[in-house]
C-alpha cells in the first residue's frame, strides 16, 4: 500500500482512506504485506499511528529513489514541487513490491493518496504450437504477469490475435539456451512454460537447462494426442525419425505427400527422384517458402498453406498429388491428426507416421490449474 499525505494528517482520516481503497478492490487489512512513501514520511505521525496499530511494516525511499520507477498513472507538479518526486503513493508501492501489478492506481482521498501493487506471478510461455497460445489466453486477466516467446514474427502474430495486447508481452525471435537464461533473469521470471512443438526437442532441452541454471520452475504443456487407436493405428506405418522415414521410402514407388515441415525437408532430398516424387506442404512464410525452394521443392511440388486441415482438404490434396504415401508428424488432435488419417484411409495412402519423442506434462487445462493453484 502506498501513501503520500499532507503533513500533519490525522490518523483518523488516513484509515478512512486505507479502508476506502481496500473495500474498493475487495481486500482486507490482512492482505496488506507493507506501507511505503517517501523518506520525508518516516516520522508522519498519523502514518506511524496506523503502522502501530496494524503492525504492517513501513517502508520509506528517497526522491531519486522513487523517480526510478518509470511508470505511473498521474503526475503531479505540486506534489513535485513539495517532495521532489510527482507521484509518492503509486512509485513507493511499485519499490516496495517489485515482481506486483498495479490494482488500484493513485486514489486521492481527504489529504492523502493511496496506491496498491499486488504481488503476482511472473511467467514465460514458450509458446511453438497452438498449446501455448490456448495457456495464455486462459490465464490472461489472472494476477500474473506473462511474456509469451515465440520463434517467428507469424507466431507471434497468431498469439496477439487470440489475446489483447494489454494481456500479455510477446517477443518474437528464436533463443538459445544463454539468451533463454538472460531473458529470465533480466525479467526475473518465476515459473517458465514450455508448450513448444512436441517435436522441438532441442528447443526444449535449451529451455529445460536454463531453468535449471536460473534456478526458476519449469512446467512441460503437452499437446493432446490424436485419439486414434486399435487398428488403425496399426495400418499405419510408424518411424522414429525423418531419417527412418526416408530409409522406409527409398524402397518404395509412387508418389509422396510430406507434411512434417521446411525444417527437416532436407532429409527428403535423399529419395531418388525426390523432385517428381515429393510433394511439400509447409507454413505460409517467407522463410519456409525461400527454404524449400532452395532444395529443389517448387511449381506443383510446394504447397504454402497454414493448418491444421480438414479431412477434405487433405483428402483433395492426396488425390490432386495422387500421393501413395502420406508422411506425417503424431501432431495430436490440435495438430489435425485425425484429420490426415482419416484422409489417408478414404484416398488408400499408406500414412507415415513420425512418431513423438517420449516425455512427461500436462495438458493445456492443467496447466493452467496448476498455475492457479499457485495464485
Amino acid at each position: 500500500m502506498g501513501i503520500g499525505c499532507r503533513r500533519g494528517a490525522k490518523k483518523e482520516l488516513l484509515e478512512a482512506g486505507l479502508w476506502k481503497v481496500l473495500e474498493a478492490n475487495g481486500a482486507g487489512i490482512k492482505d496488506v504485506a507493507a506501507f511505503a512513501s517517501i523518506d520525508l514520511k518516516r516520522d508522519e505521525a498519523g502514518i506511524l499511528e496506523l503502522v502501530d496499530k496494524y503492525g504492517i511494516p513501513f517502508y520509506t525511499y528517497s526522491a531519486e529513489e522513487l523517480q526510478a520507477v518509470k511508470e505511473v498513472s498521474s503526475r503531479s507538479k505540486f506534489v513535485r514541487q513539495t517532495v521532489g518526486v510527482d507521484n509518492v503513493c503509486e512509485r513507493a508501492a511499485r519499490l516496495a513490491c517489485p515482481r506486483g501489478r498495479l490494482i488500484q492506481p493513485k486514489l486521492c482521498t481527504e489529504g492523502a493518496a493511496f496506491a496498491l501493487v499486488k504481488k503476482c506471478l511472473r511467467i514465460l510461455i514458450f509458446a511453438g504450437t497452438t498449446e501455448g497460445r490456448l495457456v495464455s489466453e486462459k490465464l490472461a486477466g489472472l494476477p500474473v504477469d506473462i511474456w509469451v516467446s515465440t520463434a517467428t514474427e507469424y507466431g507471434k502474430e497468431c498469439i496477439l490475435s487470440g489475446a489483447s495486447p494489454e494481456a500479455i508481452h510477446v517477443t518474437a525471435g528464436r533463443m538459445d539456451e544463454q539468451a533463454i537464461e538472460s531473458f529470465i533473469r533480466e525479467q526475473d521470471i518465476h515459473l517458465v512454460v514450455d508448450a513448444t512443438h512436441p517435436y522441438a526437442c532441442e528447443v526444449t532441452k535449451n529451455i529445460s537447462a536454463a531453468c535449471t541454471a536460473c534456478g526458476t520452475a519449469y512446467l512441460r504443456c503437452l499437446r493432446e494426442q490424436g485419439g486414434i487407436g486399435g487398428k488403425a493405428r496399426e495400418r499405419m506405418v510408424w518411424k522414429k525419425s525423418v531419417g527412418e522415414a526416408v530409409e522406409y521410402l527409398k524402397a518404395t514407388e509412387g508418389n509422396i505427400f510430406l507434411s512434417t515441415g521446411s525444417k527437416e525437408l532436407r532429409r527428403y532430398t535423399e529419395i531418388p527422384d525426390y523432385r517428381e516424387r515429393c510433394y511439400a506442404r509447409v507454413l505460409s512464410t517467407k522463410e519456409a517458402v525461400e527454404a524449400s525452394v532452395a532444395l529443389g521443392f517448387q511449381g506443383a511440388h510446394l504447397i504454402a498453406m497454414q493448418g491444421p486441415f480438414s479431412k477434405e482438404m487433405n483428402t483433395l490434396m492426396l488425390r490432386e498429388t495422387k500421393a501413395k504415401y502420406f508422411v506425417t508428424k503424431e501432431s495430436g488432435k490440435a495438430g489435425g491428426f485425425l484429420e490426415k488419417a482419416e484422409a489417408a484411409n478414404a484416398t488408400g495412402a499408406v500414412l507415415v507416421v513420425i512418431g513423438r519423442p517420449e516425455e512427461t506434462g500436462m495438458s493445456v487445462d492443467g496447466t493452467v490449474e496448476y498455475i492457479k493453484g499457485l495464485l
